[in-house]
């Protein structure tokens, strides 16, 4: 799970790719057709005035190997989808965002294990087939040369 900004004007898509290779050196596979999976948001999270704004999007890496940039990400490491889905599902498949699953070898800083529910639901969503397609398409407007838009098309309800 790569997290980040996406900076002003900057289109998501492209801050997905960006985040990926700042974070962990990881290169996103363009061919793989990208899709919405959900999202969330915390009201006044920043200096109690600012919303911050969470969206879930399925991307594939080019390859497997990745490097840590040491300064926002201390370890990263590759888990199997299947491992985490039933996890949840042994948990009765909890939709609370602070719910922590028993899951081997992800500690966090205090030594407990945790995964966010939220985001294995959004997994579920992917591997069920919801979920909607994202692409990019060029800007309509000339004066914004090579930046492009996330365009998303409904194919199944989300959840």
């Amino acid at each position: 799970l790569v997290t980040g900004s996406i900076d002003s004007g900057e289109p998501v898509l492209s801050a997905l790719r960006r985040e990926a290779q700042e974070e962990v050196g990881i290169e996103l596979d363009l061919s793989y057709r990208s899709r919405y999976l959900g999202g969330w948001q915390r009201s006044r999270c920043v200096d109690k005035l600012i919303n911050n704004h969470f969206l879930v999007i399925s991307v594939r890496a080019q390859a497997e190997s990745f490097a840590v940039d040491g300064n926002e990400i201390k370890d990263a490491r590759w888990f199997e989808k299947d491992q985490l889905l039933r996890h949840w599902e042994a948990a009765g498949q909890q939709g609370t965002e602070n719910y922590r699953l028993d899951i081997p070898n992800l500690p966090d800083p205090y030594g407990r294990t945790m995964v966010s529910s939220w985001m294995i639901n959004c997994l579920h969503t992917l591997e069920t087939g919801g979920g909607m397609f994202c692409t990019e398409r060029a800007r309509s407007r000339a004066s914004i040369e090579g930046e492009v838009d996330m365009h998303v098309t409904a194919r199944e309800p989300l959840c």
